[in-house]
């Protein structure tokens, strides 16, 4: 009986190992497509990192939108990262937000089209007090390969 499963899982193992060959031989990703969501807001993160200043991003999200690639999450030193990350809550609520980091450049994106476009948050005449002034248009998006 131990002899029969040891060569069972052998076999099983070896013909895994076969297949996930085959497929990338045949460039065949059976897996869920996560890392372009990763791999976007990594070029946001870096086209940002080459821009001097801090930087805060608020995020729209496309309806159909897999939230299986969340772009919202920050460092655990928040207030100290170069760029904070936050969900577009609309200009009332996003006032809040100017308020509270002052000083800092503001961007918005929509993660949902590929490439996302990073650009300029709008900031109205009553919100210049709190936010920084920064080069109009946009940073126009790099592309990544993962094959």
């Amino acid at each position: 009986m131990g002899l029969a499963f040891v060569r069972a899982v052998t076999v099983i193992y070896i013909g895994t190992v076969v297949l996930r060959v085959a497929l990338a031989v045949a460039h065949i990703h059976p897996e869920k497509e996560w890392q372009h969501g990763d791999m976007e807001r990594a070029s946001i993160v870096q086209q940002l990192t080459s821009v001097p200043g801090q930087h805060v991003v608020l995020v729209s999200y496309a309806p159909n939108f897999d939230l299986d690639l969340e772009w919202v999450y920050n460092a655990s030193d928040i207030d100290g990262s170069k760029i904070v990350w936050a969900r577009d809550m609309g200009p009332e609520k996003n006032r809040d937000l100017l308020a509270y980091y002052r000083g800092r450049e503001f961007w918005t994106v929509y993660a949902g089209p590929s490439p996302p476009q990073l650009e300029p948050y709008p900031i109205s005449t009553t919100d210049n007090a709190s936010a920084s002034v920064r080069p109009q248009g946009r940073i126009a998006p790099q592309t990544t390969s993962l094959y």
